[in-house]
């Protein structure tokens, strides 16, 4: 399960890849609505392509289960359990990590560095890659070393990179300072997110 989520995780990771390339042109040609404009189109496709390719695959659904008491007895069993809070708090802010490098990243290079918004989209994306290959390689070790120590060696790694991140930004801000070290702390991202969803 861990090296095909792994794989998944590489497919969803894409997207911050390719966003911000699509996005730049978008706002530099049209404006920033073009993106909303853009985003509503996807959405709209994607919604027709689920109904028409995406049947349900869950035939032999138990009614009960619909029942309101059964689900709250199922979040219960969950809330309750330590392994399964700890793997969604370790995966949950690795997630919300990425996130806020997704918010605060276009505000950092384009308004404090002065990147232009359509190269902004290239500089974006090495993160992007950094998280690709955290999980194409997390999603493998995970396989072989099991999923405690791939997400150990990614908070690790997490950790470290906001460290040296700190401490380079606060003596010379400049792109490299800023996108060198979260390209690695992406890379530990990739590592947390496919084994601690697994």
């Amino acid at each position: 399960l861990t090296l095909h989520l792994g794989y998944t995780s590489v497919f969803v990771g894409v997207m911050p890849l390719i966003a911000p390339v699509i996005g730049g042109y978008l706002v530099s040609g049209l404006g920033w609505q073009a993106c909303f404009y853009f985003l509503a189109i996807v959405a709209l496709l994607l919604l027709f392509f689920k109904y028409l390719l995406l049947p349900e695959t869950n035939l032999s659904a138990h009614p009960s289960n619909c029942h309101i008491g059964t689900i709250l007895k199922n979040y219960k069993t969950l809330l309750v359990s330590p392994v399964f809070l700890g793997f969604s708090l370790a995966a949950g802010c690795a997630v919300a990590s990425i996130f806020t490098m997704g918010s605060l990243l276009p505000f950092l290079l384009v308004t404090d560095l002065g990147v232009h918004v359509s190269v902004y989209a290239w500089i974006a994306g090495l993160p992007a890659i950094g998280y690709l290959s955290g999980s194409f390689v997390g999603g493998k070790l995970g396989a072989q070393f099991g999923i405690y120590k791939v997400m150990t060696v990614g908070a690790c790694i997490q950790i470290a990179m906001a460290v040296i991140g700190l401490f380079l930004n606060w003596h010379s801000f400049n792109v490299y300072t800023l996108i060198s070290p979260l390209f690695v702390f992406a890379f530990g991202v990739g590592l947390i997110v496919p084994t601690g969803s697994s």
